[in-house]
This record gives C-alpha cells, structure tokens and sequence, in this order.
C-alpha cells in the first residue's frame, strides 16, 4: 500500500509543475511587455526536438537488438553520456535554429529569456507533471489490488511483467524526499533552460560566438550525465541533486553577464527615447508658464 502522504505530496508535485512555469511567464510578460511568440514558439520546438527527432536516433541504437544497445542498456554510464549527447545535440541545435530563423523578428534579448520559460516550462510539465499524473494513476491501482491482476494477466510474457513488477517495487518504495527533490531538480532545469537559451541567443547574435552554442551543449550533456551516479548507486540522489543546482548556478551566473551585454531592444529604447522626449517638452512647458506669471 502507498500512503496518503505520498499520494498527497504527488498531486501537489503534479500542481507545482503546472502553477510554477505559467506563473514564470505571467511574470516576465508583465515586467517586459513583450510578445508571448517566444514562449510558444521554445516549446513548441522542445516537443518537436525531444519528443520527435531526439526518437530517430534512439530507434536505431536502443531499440534494436544489436551490440550497440546492448552495450548501452548495460553500462549505466555510456547510456548517461548517450543520452546526454543526444538531448543536448538536438535540443541546443534546434534552439540555434529557433533563434536564428523562426525569431528573427523578435530581436530583443527578452526573446531569449522568454524561449527559455517557454523550454523549461513544457519540459517541466511533462516530465514532472504528466510523468506524476501517471505515477498517480498506478499508485490507485496499486491500492486498489489491480495491479496484481494486471501482472496475472501477463502471463507468459516475461519482459511486460517484469516492467510492471518494477514499477510496482519502484513506487511501493517512493520517499517524501525522493519526490520533493524531484520537485527541486525541474525548478533548477526550469532556470538551466534559460540560462542555456542566453547563451545560445548570445551565439547568434553576437558575431564569432558561435563557441557558445557548443558551451551550452558541453552544459547540457553534464548536467544529463551527472545524474547517472544515482542511477549506478554511486552517490546519494542528494548529492547528485546538490551538483546539478551548483552546475545551475554557475551557468545562470555566466548567462547573466551575457544577456546584460546584450544590446536592448531598438523599439524598446526608442520608446524609452520618446518618453524622456515627452516629459522633457512637458517640463519644459511648465517652466515657461511659471515664467510667464512672474513676470
């Protein structure tokens, strides 16, 4: 039996990965008064990237019974660094790509912080959220004695029954911290998504930066591969966590530098021109009517 507690704490996980990105980008659109394009436009091209193109290559060396992925599916972190790479191949190039064709007529640095909510913000929705949603829905089962039905039914194929019995095990064994440090990694990959859509933006925008694109990718693949050391049992899941927020830190401290020597929005300061504009006649004006009564 799962307790009430896990099963509390996972809809409230499940509601933490919905509120917290929206809540992200409610904020940055009043404070910016930009376009929302960006934002759909980051995860429009996370889902297509990850979901999509990222599959092809894992359909020719996962997928199919060769050495390759035997290989891979065996050493814990040869799969690690591969799906290190891959993510971060298809995801930092596709982010290139977004920035330099599909956002060309968004040129202000705000683009890049509103890609990256936009990223961060749907890849923390399903892998947080709808990845809880389903835990949730085995957990009722599991409560509810079907689960063990499920198995019986599967009978005869052993690879199905073993997925099932794992996941069984997997999530009879689910702690309070387990989850909430679950909570805190998509929080930090939320700010490490637009921390690496700074960087890449920087590439494009910025004549022989290309360096940084593959900064964000060498970032990207660290941060995927670090996990592995839980994964193979080598270290607690909270030093693991504690890295990733440190290797977070450091690449949103880097990004932060880039994107204030990025050059502002040119409508944007021409606004601000036109404002300063305004209130100086505005003043102005003022100064000659007092004039005007002491004399």
């Amino acid at each position: 039996m799962i307790s009430d507690g896990i099963m509390n704490l996972l809809m409230e996980m499940i509601t933490f990965s919905f509120v917290i990105p929206i809540a992200f980008i409610i904020v940055w659109k009043l404070r910016t008064r930009k376009s929302l394009v960006p934002v759909f436009v980051g995860a429009a091209v996370f889902f297509v990237a990850a979901n999509v193109l990222e599959s092809i290559p894992h359909t020719l060396f996962l997928r199919i019974d060769s050495p390759i992925s035997r290989f891979l599916t065996g050493n814990p972190w040869a799969y690690a660094l591969y799906g290190g790479v891959m993510a971060a191949l298809f995801e930092e190039t596709a982010r290139y790509l977004a920035f330099k064709f599909f956002l060309a007529k968004y040129p202000g640095k705000e683009t890049a912080v509103s890609y990256g909510l936009g990223h961060g913000g749907l890849e923390c929705m399903i892998i947080l959220g709808i990845g809880h949603i389903q835990n949730y829905t085995y957990c009722q089962l599991i409560n509810a004695g079907k689960m063990d039905d499920m198995i019986k039914s599967l009978a005869g194929n052993e690879s199905a029954v073993k997925t099932y019995q794992d996941l069984v095990k997997n999530l009879t064994g689910l702690k309070v911290s387990t989850i909430m440090w679950g909570g805190v990694e998509r929080l930090s990959a939320l700010f490490l998504q637009v921390a690496l859509s700074v960087m890449v933006y920087y590439a494009v925008k910025q004549a022989g930066k290309i360096k940084f694109l593959w900064i964000a990718m060498a970032l990207h693949t660290l941060v995927d591969f670090v996990a592995a050391f839980y994964q193979a049992g080598v270290v607690p899941l909270f030093v693991v966590e504690l890295c990733i927020i440190i290797i977070t830190v450091g690449a949103c401290r880097l990004a932060l530098q880039m994107y204030r020597s990025l050059p502002a929005d040119p409508s944007t300061e021409t606004k601000k021109t036109s404002w300063k504009a305004a209130k100086a006649r505005y003043t102005s004006v003022d100064t000659d009517k007092d004039e005007k009564k002491d004399e």
